[in-house]
């Protein structure tokens, strides 16, 4: 019998349907199926690929394969459909027949899986890696949609930007025990994965690298590692001064920050969609760009009098977020950060010097009558508001209506002149920052005759002194 297999698998290696076994680590079990070859070639300098007719994909050789590079990846997001790769350096040569490869097998000899190698390849649903292999390059298994599960070898050190992008059906990676480096967006969009363990070795994670991962949890990192640690799941370097994911399926309402931080990272808590209040404490100088960018359901922001920069898009499409208030601290906004914050009715800017956006791109979203910037005189804010075109308030005292800077009879009869077109059409004349702050002077959350009188009264006080 043992003489009927191995001539059945010699036959095979002759006929060039199977890799030789020479060329396979030792953990990686060879059968031999009967499939013919349906194309094969070269992917490196010394690695070749054959495709048999079960849709397995063979990488054999020694060394690297060939950077392929992704430059874009477009697709119908309805039903992931009309999947289209394109390619900055070549397309792999086993592209075009990218609907029938259902399984990945890559030999022992090779130890770098070139950009973009294995993208797109939609009907995928096994991956094979084996020890000796050291790098995974950028994009490697983008919008491999089948793909459930993907143990990485712990020969592995290095997995680069956007590796998993778009597998939205991965539910299970065990990164190995010698990853060092997981790259930006390397997880990105990887919407089954509800947890993940990270090694002791990893000592470099790039921004963003859990993004969009909405069904995620947990971040857990081996206690051994020198790095990083996780609080509650929440990933955070090792002496905690810096957050740099918070699971976009993590469930909690609300978040306080612990006040040894002292910076955000990029896209940390983006698409939460969970949390309605957090809490920032001092000492945080620096929120990264898209760091809250579509937490969808956030209505309260509190940014400490520590904060000095906030990046681009940073709370873009919070769509539930009312109001907004800059500490003096801030020198600048970026771009876009509150943009698309649909229910964005007022923001203040406290610096009068601090720089909003970039001159030409809308960074606050305030489009409606009693939406507004408020600031100071003569201030930036002030500046921002004209060129976009959209009301200023000046920050001033309560009673303060008209900012004449005193509140008196004249501050009374615009109240009234509120109340009375409030009741009549529903929209009043004030904005929504004068009506909270200045004109509601006894603090019931209302704006009417009653506020009007106390001021009044308070004026007629003052006067009779």
């Amino acid at each position: 019998m043992k003489r009927i297999i191995s001539a059945i698998i010699t036959a095979c290696i002759i006929c060039g349907t199977v890799p030789t076994m020479e060329s396979w680590a030792p953990n990686t079990l060879i059968t031999a199926d009967a499939a013919d070859t349906v194309a094969s070639g070269t992917c490196g300098d010394s690695a070749k690929w054959s495709l048999n007719s079960l849709g397995t994909l063979y990488v054999t050789g020694t060394g690297s394969t060939e950077n392929y590079g992704v430059s874009s990846a477009s697709y119908k997001s309805s039903d992931m459909s009309d999947i289209k790769i394109e390619f900055y350096n070549s397309v792999p040569p086993w592209y075009e027949y990218r609907d029938e490869i259902k399984k990945i097998a890559v030999g022992g000899g090779i130890t770098y899986l070139g950009s973009g190698a294995f993208a797109g390849l939609t009907n995928v649903t096994s991956v094979s890696l084996p020890d000796g292999l050291d790098t995974i390059n950028s994009n490697v298994f983008e919008l491999c949609l089948g793909l459930t599960s993907v143990d990485i070898p712990d020969t592995v050190s290095f997995i680069g930007g956007y590796v998993f992008d778009d597998c939205r059906n991965l539910s299970s990676l065990d990164l190995g025990s010698g990853v060092t480096m997981l790259g930006t967006g390397a997880l990105r969009n990887c919407q089954a994965l509800s947890s993940i363990d990270l090694p002791a070795s990893l000592d470099q994670i790039g921004d963003g690298a859990f993004s969009v991962c909405t069904s995620l949890e947990a971040i857990n990192v081996d206690s051994n590692n020198q790095y990083f640690k996780s609080i509650s799941g929440v990933l955070v370097n090792k002496d905690v001064t810096e957050v740099i994911a918070y699971p976009a399926g993590k469930t909690a309402g609300s978040c306080t920050v612990p006040n040894t931080v002292e910076t955000i990272a990029d896209m940390a808590f983006a698409c939460n969609r969970y949390l309605r209040t957090v809490k920032l404490q001092s000492p945080l100088k620096t929120i990264g760009e898209e760091a809250f960018i579509e937490c969808i359901n956030l209505t309260s922001i509190t940014i400490p009098e520590s904060v000095t920069t906030i990046g681009d898009y940073a709370f873009y499409f919070c769509s539930e977020l009312e109001e907004v208030v800059l500490p003096k601290s801030l020198e600048s906004l970026g771009a876009g950060a509150f943009y698309f914050c649909e229910a964005l009715q007022m923001v203040v800017v406290q610096n009068p010097d601090c720089i909003i956006g970039d001159g030409y791109t809308r960074t606050l979203y305030l489009f409606d009558d009693d939406d507004s910037v408020v600031g100071y005189k003569g201030s930036t804010a002030q500046e921002y508001a004209e060129d976009f075109e959209c009301n200023f308030d000046l920050i001033r005292n309560k009673g303060d209506v008209n900012a004449d800077s005193q509140a008196d009879s004249s501050d009374a009869a615009l109240i009234l002149q509120h109340y009375a077109k409030a009741q009549s059409d529903g929209n009043g004349t004030l904005t929504y920052y004068t009506k909270k702050y200045i004109a509601d002077y006894n603090s019931d959350g209302s704006v009417d005759s009653s506020d009007a009188a106390m001021l009044l009264k308070y004026y007629a006080e003052n006067q009779a002194k």
